[in-house]
């Protein structure tokens, strides 16, 4: 008698020979993109300029974040082991960053500005004060991180293993979320102009861009007899909007560590 197995531990055969991953494969991912974007986002901070300006675009953003750990969801045979997956590695990843940044010795904190009748004074923060400064943000980020990983994990596994209707919801939703905080800037930068402030913002949002229509088009290429493009459009475009609005408010709670 043949065992019955439900959707949920199974991935559809089709499927399954498509991506034919085993957990061996998917940690070793998971640990070596994990370890990858910690330290590369570190060095988009400390590397001179245009190196670090270059670095920051291709691995310190949130489109980049956001993708691996959609690929990490995606090469998951098990729901659970996609959120478990996307979300250890965005753990890792930002454990490795804010760890290279203490054994760096580079402040955390940055330096505080006095103004004086002779202009701004520059101060390096106590020890304390950084302690401080990085132990919120390793709480804010870690805390993103989890909720991050249950989502991004969990579209990863409906792009591959759902029905032909929340794929392509799935493939919608994940490119609003890599396309939104790009969008989210250069509004920003049309709102308040070009300046040496936010010129630095716009390679690294076309980036977030660029990467989110990758994303669109290559999963549309493999799921195209499933893809219903009505709803790619609408879920693209709603979700798309509703992240760079998001974003908005995730950079006043940043501005505020």
């Amino acid at each position: 008698m043949r065992e019955s197995v439900t959707p949920e531990l199974e991935a559809r055969p089709a499927e399954k020979a498509a991506v034919n991953v085993d957990e061996r494969h998917v940690k070793g991912y998971v640990i070596g993109a994990g370890v990858v974007l910690g330290v590369m986002s570190f060095a988009a901070d400390v590397a001179p300029d245009p190196i670090g300006h270059i670095i920051q675009a291709v691995f310190s953003t949130a489109a980049a974040w956001c993708s691996l750990a959609v690929i990490a969801g995606y090469m998951c045979v098990r729901r659970r082991s996609s959120s478990l997956a996307a979300t250890g590695l965005l753990l890792l990843a930002t454990l490795t960053y804010y760890s290279t940044v203490a054994l760096s010795g580079v402040r955390a904190g940055g330096y505080e500005a006095t103004q004086t009748s002779a202009g701004p004074v520059f101060s390096s923060p106590s020890w304390i004060e950084e302690l401080g400064s990085m132990a919120r943000g390793v709480g804010f980020w870690a805390a993103a991180s989890v909720l991050a990983g249950v989502v991004m994990g969990q579209l990863g596994f409906a792009i591959r293993n759902s029905s032909a209707l929340l794929q392509t919801a799935a493939v919608g939703v994940t490119f609003g979320i890599v396309a939104g905080p790009g969008v989210n800037a250069l509004l920003f930068v049309a709102r308040v102009g070009v300046n040496t402030t936010t010129s630095e913002q716009i390679l690294p949002a076309i980036c977030q861009i660029v990467l989110a229509c990758i994303i669109l088009i290559g999963a549309a290429a493999l799921k195209a007899k499933r893809i219903n493009w009505a709803v790619l459009t609408l879920m693209s475009l709603t979700s798309t909007a509703a992240v760079a609005g998001l974003w908005e408010m995730v950079g006043g709670i940043r501005g505020a560590l």
